[in-house]
């Protein structure tokens, strides 16, 4: 996650670039639910925590913090996943909906994220520092940790507590008029005014908060499901626009009222920003390398990969949705690869898609521009 400037206006823009990630790896087949729930329990207690867990119909949180944070992740996580069986029916995908409980861990920070997966996971690497959150094959669980208690979120409250110290100083009254230092530069307001601007700023951030947890929730749940409903299977290999852009699909937050409240065929307004971007700046990779791009490869920019996964799947979806149904079948009977094995993934798109990548690219590029 980016680091706060002292624009405290530039904190939404901060929380909505980054999110969660498919960590890649093999599963450990034949895994009970009790079993894991026992390693994740033990793991969070050697860290010196005491988790504690709610419980719904098809999901465990088991979490560290506020009951109320966990309660709200529970209620998120299976109105994601009816709208995720609704759309992989819309796909025309055949899914077992009779999956085992789904197991989440939630934790107040990133520092205890991190903690957690180096506890479980001695020997992988560390998870990156800009992720929100993760879902792992290996462990079938999803973790995250909660934005209202990041650094930027803190940076911000510490400042706007300093700010409403030197209020409360200054003399006179709420009419007062002072000169105070502004992201546009320095302006004179009255004290009243001052408050008045701090209390709507808080808003924005916690509105932010809330709105950027929603969405991590939603974007690892979906990983979640996609390796327990039979579209992903755990320990093959996918390539990166179609585990990150089907996850991508769901991170549009709540709808204002008259509207559906979530929906993966919505436009995700963030990421088409970041995609318009990217292509303004030269940093879309383009269909033909991006279709082979393995969860594993390195990027430039992670927020412009993300962005490109969420339109090329996005695309595929609106323009070719029988080819995509076809392919996600057939990727979902996907076998885990042999050590070293290579997959030639544009091969394998190209059994689905029969037209030239270039025109399938022009395609995109005037699908995009049509969005709104």
């Amino acid at each position: 996650m980016r680091r706060m400037n002292t624009s405290v206006g530039n904190l939404a823009r901060s929380l909505a670039v980054v999110l969660g990630l498919h960590l890649s790896g093999a599963c450990v087949d034949g895994a009970q639910f009790d079993d894991k729930l026992s390693e994740a329990t033990d793991a969070l207690r050697r860290m010196g925590e005491a988790p504690e867990a709610v419980r719904s119909a098809h999901y465990h949180v088991l979490y560290v913090g506020r009951k109320e944070f966990a309660d709200e992740r529970k209620r998120v996580l299976e109105k994601v996943r009816k709208n995720f069986l609704g759309f992989m029916r819309r796909m025309h995908l055949k899914i077992n909906t009779k999956h085992e409980k789904l197991l989440v861990i939630v934790v107040d920070t990133q520092s205890q994220m991190q903690r957690f997966h180096e506890e479980v996971s001695p020997d992988d690497p560390p998870i990156p520092s800009w992720a929100a959150g993760y879902y792992s094959p290996e462990h079938n669980w999803a973790v995250f940790y909660n934005q209202r208690k990041g650094q930027n979120v803190a940076e911000t409250e510490e400042w706007l507590n300093r700010m409403a110290t030197k209020l409360v100083n200054a003399r006179g009254g709420p009419d007062t008029r002072l000169y105070i230092n502004t992201p546009t530069g320095w302006v004179k307001r009255s004290k009243r005014q001052i408050g008045q601007d701090m209390t709507a700023k808080w808003k924005e951030v916690i509105g932010a908060v809330n709105e950027f947890n929603t969405a991590l929730t939603q974007h690892e749940g979906v990983h979640q499901l996609a390796f327990n409903v039979g579209v992903q299977q755990r320990g093959a290999r996918y390539p990166f626009w179609l585990s990150e852009g089907l996850a991508c699909q769901f991170e549009v937050p709540a709808a204002k009222k008259g509207r559906r409240r979530m929906g993966a065929a919505r436009v995700n307004g963030l990421r088409l920003a970041k995609f318009r971007e990217s292509q303004a700046t030269g940093k879309v990779l383009g269909l033909h390398k991006f279709l082979a791009l393995d969860l594993e490869d390195s990027v430039d920019s992670v927020e412009a990969a993300y962005a490109e996964a969420w339109a090329t799947f996005a695309f595929f979806f609106k323009r070719y949705p029988k080819e995509l149904s076809a392919y996600v079948t057939h990727l979902a009977q996907r076998k885990p690869a042999a050590e070293g094995e290579e997959i030639d993934e544009v091969a394998a798109f190209g059994k689905f898609f029969d037209k030239p990548i270039l025109d399938l690219q022009e395609q995109m590029k005037a699908h995009i521009e049509r969005l709104k």
